[in-house]
């Protein structure tokens, strides 16, 4: 299983490919502006921002001198209770771990506090989802059918915060004393397969398997499937339901269309145009013309944005956008109100 801090260099080595420092001194950035940084990019996906839990891993390559290996990018939940962050636990903090990797592996000027600050607040205020299986000690609850087991310490967070060599990794070089990996939560392993470093079991049932295999364990058939179903209990989650308001949901999904200016970099106008257009064909029926035809607008810029052409004047042309995605947002909310469907099916 892969070290808890490797998305976020994951989401910075993406997100900030374009950043620089600024030299003047600015405001601390509101939650939303927060949010739109660090979504400005396509390394995460737009059920980020949108009560999905779609926050958790894909496979990435990494190439270190001549060797090349995968690595498995982990849940951003709850990463403020898991340093220390990457795979071998070299930084203490977010804000050193995303200082790292732009200024060692990227080789870039230092962030400045305001970007720094944007990025780590966003991941801070991510959460574990909840987990009926749990009590407030981390314990198994009544709703859990699987055995007790000792392992993880639960009050840690069910991680020991410590760096284990267990013999997964791939050595740069014979007899090497390398392969150490930062001991990761057992919470939410329910959306964060396939499991270990470069994701190599892509189920639970894989990874005991592997452990019994390589560390001559001989568990019964038993034992590896209670030991499995523990590790379902554990690491399972309570999706909630989105029960933000249509109105506010549209409204905060259509802010992305602030993020189109000519001082933004092309990856953040790429994404946050396809973000836009996604949103727009589940309008009902009483504004679904305005929709497409904003969604063709919309599907233009991007098209011109890809083919290199230049941002001010698109900028122009995306500003009147704002105004009509927010009435479009108000009317679509109208739209579909109980009140109004009660009216149209009584005109049907």
């Amino acid at each position: 299983m892969a070290s808890g801090g490797r998305v976020v260099g994951a989401v910075v080595i993406s997100w900030l490919g374009c950043a620089t420092p600024r030299a003047e001194p600015q405001a601390q950035p509101t939650a939303l502006e927060s949010q739109q940084q660090v979504r400005a990019d396509d390394a995460l996906p737009p059920a980020v921002l949108h009560g999905d839990a779609e926050l958790h891993c894909n496979i990435s390559s990494s190439a270190n001198g001549h060797q090349t290996f995968r690595l498995n990018v982990p849940s951003l939940r709850g990463c403020r209770y898991t340093p220390p962050y990457f795979r071998d636990g070299r930084a203490a903090s977010l804000e050193g771990l995303v200082q790292q990797i732009v200024t060692g592996e990227l080789d870039g000027e230092p962030l400045s506090q305001r970007e720094l600050a944007a990025l780590v607040r966003y991941v801070l205020e991510l959460d574990f989802l909840p987990n009926a299986n749990l009590d407030a000690r981390n314990r198994l609850s009544a709703r859990a059918s699987a055995p007790r087991r000792a392992g993880h310490p639960a009050s840690a967070f069910f991680r020991d915060g410590r760096v284990h060599r267990i013999g997964s990794g791939s050595p740069p070089s014979p007899h090497a004393i390398d392969g150490g990996y930062e001991t990761p939560t057992l919470l939410g392993l329910a959306e964060t397969a396939p499991y270990f470093h470069d994701g190599r079991c892509a189920s639970l049932d894989e990874v005991v398997a592997w452990f019994d295999r390589e560390y001559g364990l001989q568990l019964s058939t038993q034992d590896q499937a209670d030991l499995v179903a523990y590790l379902h209990a554990v690491g399972a989650v309570d999706r909630p339901a989105d029960d933000r308001p249509l109105a506010r949901r549209l409204d905060q999904t259509f802010a992305y269309a602030s993020l189109l200016t000519a001082a933004r970099p092309r990856r953040i106008w790429i994404a946050a145009l396809e973000l836009l257009a996604a949103v727009l064909p589940d309008a009902p029926g009483a504004v679904a013309k305005r929709a497409v035809a904003l969604q063709r607008e919309l599907t233009s810029l991007g098209e011109q944005v890809r083919s290199g052409a230049p941002l001010a004047p698109l900028a122009q042309r995306a500003s009147p956008l704002r105004g009509q995605l927010a009435r479009l947002a108000a009317d679509w909310a109208g739209a579909a109100s109980p009140a109004v469907a009660e009216r149209t099916d009584a005109a049907r």
